[in-house]
């Protein structure tokens, strides 16, 4: 690994990246353009084939803060991810994808939350606009009004689950929380597990007034189709069968295994059941329906997409 050295900062802020070359420069340039720059960057580049090294360590030789490996293999962006947050160094750790763009004030504002926020606090998230491949903000997620940052495990679950709240792996993170967390789950329904593993440890803070992460939809974003959000968690194993139907199981397990009291899970295995199966039923009718091709018995079918958009 190419980048800086010495004491670690308060922040690391991880780019997991595959081939992002249209798009990695100006994700970058809004990460050191942060208004708190007490952090460091750390690129993995999943054995791009495009200008992403070029790239990447341009932004090591011009800034001291960054640093870039790249894996021989592509590993999936599920693991990926994860060899980021087992490589932290820092207290905290932010995921930051190489086609979205922070607001420089993300950082600050993240931490001024954390800062005044109630013990127990272990993530503080952003609220999110959506942009266009050129940068042109076309919505936003409909998240001024979360709160997920009260005392019950159970009811920060079912906020989490009943709005699917995506944005939460964004957000800046107690390293060994996460950690303790398990990380990103290499699995095609994984995209809420992570989410729903912090919940159960600790309170979610909102940062609230005007979005500060941008997300960009693309033609070529990873996870726009069942394909596409496959080959992204794990490009050895693109098809399999029930991929999504599989959350409920992969959410019960992830209630057991938390450091809860007994009636705390079962409460939360209820949330589970209530706020995410039964409001999923279409979803396993979906898996059940797309089987021959999820098994390679048929072509994919265009535009079938899994219940959360993945990165």
């Amino acid at each position: 690994m190419s980048g800086r050295s010495g004491a670690a900062p308060r922040l690391t802020i991880g780019v997991p990246v595959y081939n992002g070359e249209p798009y990695l420069d100006h994700a970058l340039r809004s990460v050191a353009e942060q208004t708190d720059g007490d952090f460091e960057v750390d690129v993995a580049d999943n054995a791009s084939t495009d200008a992403t090294e070029e790239i990447a360590r341009e932004w090591v030789a011009r800034d001291a803060r960054f640093a870039y490996h790249r894996h021989e293999t592509n590993i999936g962006g599920a693991v990926n991810s994860n060899v980021l947050l087992g490589r932290c160094r820092s207290p905290w750790f932010k995921w930051a994808y190489h086609d979205d763009l922070c607001d420089p004030r993300l950082v600050e504002r993240s931490f001024a939350v954390l800062d005044d926020a109630p013990p127990g606090s272990v993530l503080a998230y952003p609220r999110v606009r959506l942009v266009d491949a050129d940068g042109a903000v076309f919505g936003q997620h409909a998240d001024a009004d979360l709160r997920m940052d009260g005392p019950a495990p159970d009811e920060r679950l079912r906020v989490l689950l009943a709005r699917v709240v995506t944005q939460t792996q964004f957000g800046i993170m107690d390293t060994a929380v996460a950690r303790a967390a398990g990380g990103v789950v290499v699995s095609p329904a994984g995209e809420m597990l992570f989410p729903a593993a912090l919940a159960l440890r600790g309170r979610l803070v909102l940062v609230p007034g005007e979005p500060l992460l941008s997300i960009r939809s693309h033609a070529d974003r990873h996870g726009g189709s069942r394909e596409s959000e496959m080959a992204w968690v794990d490009p050895s194993r693109p098809r399999t069968a029930f991929p999504y139907s599989r959350s409920t199981p992969m959410l019960l397990g992830i209630v057991a295994r938390s450091p809860l009291t007994l009636r705390e899970k079962l409460r939360s295995a209820a949330v589970v059941l209530r706020w995410w199966t039964v409001p999923g039923v279409r979803t396993i009718a979906g898996d059940v329906v797309r089987l021959p091709s999820d098994l390679g018995l048929l072509p994919w079918r265009r535009g079938a997409r899994g219940p959360v958009v993945g990165r």
